[in-house]
């Protein structure tokens, strides 16, 4: 979801979403190829989570080629510096200055708990990662990202953002 596909209704608390062009079914997964032919892996996006670079081809080879257990940080700097650059950087890092100075290092420590927890004999598994968390929390995150650009950018009836930020 991005805020382009969503209509807010004034008159009710309502938000409607009217575009479906990247939605997916993702229970015919049965190997990272599928995943790689379906996800947008090649880049940043601030409506999916950031480690949805892990699912780029490269990516993972890059992991299984250099990730010796020890050097983690020089392969989050390596695949930052590859991806993190292009696509909705500049957008996404706005966001996270409003969440908090922490939630950059936050997210790179985020990326390194993966590697580290789906990495087995220089393999990482980026398949298992999917099926076991990604999937049943890119929708939630997508959301909550775009309810932070609709409020920080006044796109909520003001009579609605109280109740919004409460929550």
């Amino acid at each position: 979801l991005k805020p382009e596909n969503m209509v807010i209704e004034s008159k009710l608390p309502l938000i409607r979403i009217i575009d479906w062009g990247f939605a997916k079914r993702v229970n015919n997964y049965k190997n990272v190829d599928d995943l790689e032919s379906n996800l947008l892996a090649w880049t940043i996006m601030f409506n999916v989570p950031p480690s949805s670079i892990l699912f780029d081809k490269n990516t993972i080879d890059y992991i299984n080629k250099n990730y010796n257990g020890k050097n983690l940080n020089d392969v989050i700097n390596k695949i930052y510096n590859d991806h993190y650059n292009d696509g909705h950087h500049g957008f996404l890092f706005s966001l996270i200055n409003k969440l908090g100075k922490h939630a950059g290092n936050t997210w790179a420590q985020f990326l390194g708990k993966v590697i580290l927890k789906y990495t087995k004999d220089s393999k990482f598994d980026a398949f298992k990662y999917f099926e076991e968390v990604y999937k049943h929390n890119v929708d939630i995150y997508s959301v909550l990202l775009t309810y932070l650009y609709f409020i920080n950018n006044n796109k909520i009836p003001k009579k609605y953002v109280s109740e919004l930020k409460e929550i």
